[in-house]
């Protein structure tokens, strides 16, 4: 007997909480909206009970402390409310969409050592922002 259930099981046992707990939706158009949906179609749910939609991030946040409900937020937001203990993270491993982060400019202007240098800066400072996330990742123990 294996020490660790099947994926199928564990994906399974996934689908069923999803449906039991109440949830929050992000407002349309978020992007975590996709996030929340890739996630459920990823464990199998096809129905789950929306409580809540929308609204500011704090609004969430209050009816969050105040429910037993399940959304998907930001990782920063839930960085920067860890020592409240008021909500916790849970460690799902959620699928997320490929973005991307575009600088355009018109093919037929004549180049800016200042619109280069910008360029540069935002390249170096996404290149940056991976690392810290990961090893911010490999760090931090979630949890009440």
């Amino acid at each position: 007997m294996p020490d660790h259930p099947s994926p199928a099981v564990e994906t399974q046992a996934a689908a069923d909480t999803s449906a039991r707990f109440s949830w929050i939706a992000p407002p349309p158009g978020s992007p975590l909206l996709a996030d929340l949906r890739s996630m459920l179609l990823s464990f199998g749910a096809t129905e789950i009970k929306i409580r809540y939609s929308g609204g500011s991030l704090m609004s969430v946040v209050n009816y969050l402390k105040a429910a037993d409900a399940l959304t998907i937020m930001p990782h920063r937001v839930v960085f920067a409310l860890r020592n409240e203990r008021s909500i916790t993270a849970l460690p799902v491993s959620i699928p997320h969409p490929e973005r991307a982060l575009g600088l355009l400019k018109r093919s037929d202007a004549s180049r800016i050592p200042a619109v280069d240098h910008f360029a540069r800066h935002v390249h170096m400072s996404f290149d940056n922002l991976k690392h810290l996330i990961k090893r911010h990742e490999q760090s931090v123990v979630w949890g009440s």
